[in-house]
This record gives structure tokens, C-alpha cells and sequence, in this order.
């Protein structure tokens, strides 16, 4: 898994369930839509609508804009060919942590449109009637399309949202269920056969395009009374094409178990991979449990700029890490906790990022190679992996080396090393509240940071970021009074402090 880039598979967006059958003809022929349109039109104002994008990050990065771009732009167009009139009320994208807040305050548009990667995707959408899904906790329903292939101009997300679409319009101009469901289902079901398969695959017969904002042209569902006659044959074929959010049914409660790896929805880990031949990362993140002994995972690896996904289970009480070819291997960065070692390992303190951790660390040496492995006590999940291995050709020695780092979780998110000897004096308290308050200094307060490091309380960062702060934020002044007053741990004070120190916002 770890040795390549995954190739891409665009066959895990799209699942199929058979409909009931339906009658012959229509109720409705294509003209009585056409008419339909220009009545709607003349009757009405433009329809209200709305493009978010939700992402698991606290902002958007660039590539998520230009997605939520990509997606407004192909919605208008598609509603043009649709011949609905229309005005986009919002294209805004919003933090996964803070989205519900969002939404209860929106004003109600007649078309939310959401889009978000599968993870996000997993935890916020419900199913709901045809092509519209509810939004948890919103009480909104809205369009939903997963762009998983984290492909920007995603042409399988661009196909669901204009199936959904499709749905939507037709709907919308007062169809039956006949065309606005069956016909539908029935160029889906056509396109299928013509893929055979091969999801990539154009069938022009069954599309059309729309413009996407870098130029190229995005095949999407053809548009009623343009493609296939709306005089269904006899018995024809049916299938709902809708976004895959798994074909697993999570657990309403999750919990970690003893003797098996303990990740919950939402926990992630990623790797840097070092090889002779080139780096890597890899990363996953933990979305549906089955139960409390399988958990889906999505696997993301990135090299020479490249990234590609795909969905794969991990088995927590085995170890086994199953991908969708269905190859199984063992899964080595998270062990079961709790962790049960021989006596080749041993404790030691190690600094993980901006924590002091314990970790169980082994070390093997021979004549060909020589390993060292480093898992925190915890978590059990795996810090450092080193592999050297000495081939002698022909009396010449080379050395070869893999590596594999843990650059991020957010399953380690503190210091776990006690230091029984140590505490903190009641003057660094005072301090503290004479600080909060702005009765000394910043550079007087420093000196209390400069003894705690000194004690080991503080990590000393020989790396810390750039300060974008131009001040210390009123968070952490607040934290120092309350930690003064007795109403925040110790251990909450130190991370403050340590988040000044990493961020470069005060000198030591």
C-alpha cells in the first residue's frame, strides 16, 4: 500500500439500487415541459440558491476554494440548460466544527447546495427524498455532492450533481414522478451500460457539458427533452446513481476496546515515508465504524505532487487493513493499546511535535541491518520506524534506509511525561495574575516561562513558527488570570504558554 501512488478509482462514487418499474409512456411530453419552463419563468421570480463548501480543516485552503469555485460555476450553467432562472445567494466556505451554527442562521434559500469530501460527508449527511439529503442537526435539506476524488474539476462529482440536479428542475417545473424520478433513473441506467465499468468514460448520447472555469468542458446528464425521448420503452432499465457514503451502517455509540486499536470517527494520522527511491505521506483518517471491531479509513497519499484516495477497513482487533482489490495486509501505526511488548523494549521520553511523550522504544542490530522502532505508550500509534539494511555485491557495501515519521495527529495533543519533582511555585502564579491584568510586563512574565523551562515543565522550541500575532491574544492573558484563580489545570496553563512559545508571539 505504502510502496506506490494508489491509482484513482472513480467506480466508489457512484452505488446503484433498483427502483420499482414503472408504466410505458409518460404523463407529460417533452413540449408540456417546454411550456412549463416559460410559465414557471413568466409566474415567478428567479430561483434562490446557495453553494457551500464544508471542510474538516479551520479554513479553507486554496484547493477547497477553487472546488466550491468549480461547483458554483458548473450549478449555473447546468441551471441554464435547464432554462431555470436563477440567482446565487452565497458561495461561502464554512469549518466542519462550526457549520451547524452557520446554518441556523441562514436566511431559507430554495436550493442549498453542499459539497464537502467523503469524510465530512460522512457525518453530516442523512438520506433523504430523491436527490435531496438533510444536513445533521440543521434540519435543512439540500442538494449533497461528495467530491471524493479530490480532483478540483471532479467530473464524477460534476455527473452527481447534475443527476441531482436533474431531479431537482424537473421537480421544480411541476413534473411527475415519471420524469422527474423514472426518466432520471433511466438515462443513469443507460449511461451505466454504456460505461460498462469504466467510469471515465464519456457516452455523448446520454450528456451534455458546461464550461468549467479553467476552460475545460465537463461532461454532465443530459437535459430532459435534449437526449433520450421521454417515451420510456417497456420495462426499461432503472438504477439511482447517488453519492457513496459507504456501503457500511456505523454504530450509533463507538467506543475503544481493550486489546484492540482505539480510533474513533475522526481520528487521523500521517506519515512522511523516506525510501531511496523518493518521499511520500500518507495519511489516514478514521470515518465509519461497523461496529466496535471495524472501522472504514480513508487513505491518502501524496507524491511528487501528486494525491490520491481511496476507502479501505481496518480490523481493530487484528490488525488487518483490507483495501477495495481486496488485499489485506497488517497494519502497522497504531498497535492495540494496551500495548503488550517483549522485553527487547524499553521507556524512554522523547519530544513528539510540542509534547514531551513516554514511548516504548526497541532497537536491533546486525551484520545486515538495523531497526528502531519508537510507539507511544498511550496511543500506541507509531513514531518513528528506521530501517537500515548493508548489501555487500562483489566486496561493495551500500546502504539503504526507509523511514517512516509521524508528522501529525490529533490523537497526541499534550505532554504525558510526569515529572513527580516538580511543580509549579506559587510566585509564578502571582505573576501570572499580575500579567493577566497588566500589572507587569511581558518581559517580566518571561522570566517565569524561563524557569519553567529550565525545570522541564516548558519544552524549549528551537523551531517555532512566524509570528503572524502582533499581539498576545486575549485567550491566553484570560487563561493566566483563570489559572491564577484555581479554575484552569496546570496542564491547561502550560499549553497556553507553549502555544506563545511555538507561535513566536513571545521570546524566551
Amino acid at each position: 500500500m505504502q510502496k506506490s501512488i494508489f491509482s484513482l478509482l472513480l467506480s466508489f462514487f457512484l452505488v446503484f439500487s433498483i427502483v420499482p418499474a414503472f408504466a410505458q409512456t409518460t404523463n407529460s411530453t417533452v413540449q408540456d415541459f417546454v411550456t412549463l419552463q416559460q410559465q414557471k419563468n413568466e409566474n415567478s421570480g428567479p430561483l434562490s440558491y446557495a453553494v457551500f463548501y464544508i471542510t474538516e480543516s479551520d479554513k479553507c485552503s486554496d484547493a477547497e476554494y477553487a472546488s466550491l469555485k468549480f461547483y458554483q460555476v458548473i450549478t449555473q450553467e447546468y441551471l441554464a440548460l435547464y432554462k431555470v432562472q436563477s440567482d446565487l445567494q452565497d458561495s461561502l466556505c464554512i469549518p466542519e466544527k462550526s457549520y451547524q451554527q452557520y446554518f441556523s442562521g441562514l436566511s431559507t434559500y430554495t436550493l442549498p447546495i453542499v459539497v464537502s469530501d467523503n469524510t465530512v460527508g460522512q457525518k453530516l449527511v442523512q438520506q433523504g427524498f430523491y436527490g435531496m439529503y438533510e444536513i445533521t442537526g440543521t434540519g435543512t435539506q439540500a442538494i449533497y455532492v461528495c467530491s471524493c476524488d479530490t480532483q478540483i474539476e471532479s467530473w464524477a462529482g460534476a455527473w452527481v450533481l447534475s443527476h441531482e440536479l436533474s431531479h431537482f428542475a424537473l421537480r421544480y417545473f411541476g413534473e411527475p414522478d415519471t420524469i422527474a424520478i423514472n426518466w432520471v433513473h433511466y438515462i443513469q441506467a443507460l449511461v451505466n451500460q454504456c460505461q460498462n465499468g469504466d467510469f471515465s468514460k464519456v457516452c455523448p448520447q446520454y450528456s451534455t457539458s458546461v464550461t468549467a472555469p479553467s476552460g475545460n468542458l465537463i461532461p454532465m446528464m443530459v437535459v430532459y427533452g435534449q437526449g433520450p425521448s421521454s417515451d420510456l420503452p417497456k420495462n426499461a432499465p432503472q438504477s439511482e446513481a447517488s453519492m457513496i457514503m459507504s456501503n457500511i451502517t456505523p454504530v450509533s455509540n463507538p467506543s475503544c476496546q481493550n486489546g484492540q486499536i482505539c480510533v474513533l470517527p475522526g481520528d487521523y494520522v500521517t506519515y512522511k515515508i523516506t525510501t531511496d527511491a523518493g518521499n511520500q505521506t500518507v495519511r489516514f483518517d478514521f470515518v465509519n465504524p461497523t461496529d466496535n471491531k471495524n472501522i472504514a479509513v480513508k487513505t491518502t497519499v501524496i507524491q511528487n505532487g501528486t494525491n490520491a484516495s481511496e476507502s479501505d477497513t481496518l480490523d481493530l482487533s487484528k490488525s488487518l487493513f483490507t483495501r477495495p482489490s481486496g488485499q489485506i495486509s497488517n497494519f502497522m501505526y497504531i498497535l492495540p493499546t494496551p500495548l503488550k511488548l517483549n522485553n527487547a523494549y524499553h521507556e524512554e521520553s522523547i519530544q513528539f511535535n510540542i509534547y514531551q511523550r513516554n514511548v516504548m522504544s526497541g532497537q536491533n542490530n546486525n551484520q545486515t541491518n538495523s531497526i528502531l522502532v519508537q510507539v507511544d505508550k498511550d496511543t500506541g500509534i507509531l513514531i518513528q520506524l528506521v530501517v537500515f539494511n548493508a548489501v555487500n555485491t562483489n566486496g561493495k557495501v551500500s546502504i539503504s534506509q526507509t523511514s517512516y515519521k509521524l508528522l501529525d495527529t490529533n490523537k497526541i495533543n499534550s505532554s504525558n511525561v510526569v515529572n513527580a519533582s516538580t511543580s509549579i511555585p506559587p510566585w509564578i502564579k502571582q505573576n501570572a495574575k499580575l500579567w493577566s491584568d497588566g500589572s507587569i510586563s511581558n518581559n517580566q512574565f518571561a522570566q517565569g516561562i524561563q524557569y519553567m523551562m529550565q525545570q522541564g515543565i516548558l519544552i524549549s522550541q528551537t523551531n517555532t513558527r512566524t509570528n503572524n500575532v502582533p499581539t498576545i491574544p486575549t485567550w491566553v492573558k484570560n487563561d493566566a488570570k483563570y489559572w491564577s484563580e484555581d479554575f484552569l489545570s496546570d496542564d491547561e496553563f502550560v499549553k497556553s504558554i507553549q502555544y506563545l512559545i511555538t507561535n513566536g508571539i513571545i521570546h524566551v
